[in-house]
């Protein structure tokens, strides 16, 4: 699990594992989330605002291989 802080550009401000199960993974995870781009949150008014959000990655071993699976699958 990764906790993310985005501003008002959506651009990456903070990443920080919260929960990893193994430090490859954790070294993955914070790789590939550092060169994802977003979008910028916008309030009710339609004001860009600053986000502080929570990620959780599933993975499973398949025949030695690791994957990234979506629990609501």
């Amino acid at each position: 699990m990764a906790l993310l802080q985005l501003d008002e550009s959506g651009r990456l401000v903070s990443v920080k594992m919260l929960e990893a199960p193994d430090p490859d993974i954790e070294k993955s995870v914070l790789e590939a989330i550092k060169k994802w781009r977003f979008g910028n949150a916008t309030s009710n008014t339609g004001e860009s605002v600053r986000v502080e959000g929570r990620l959780t990655f599933y993975f499973e071993i398949i025949n030695g291989q690791a994957l990234v699976r979506n629990p609501t699958l």
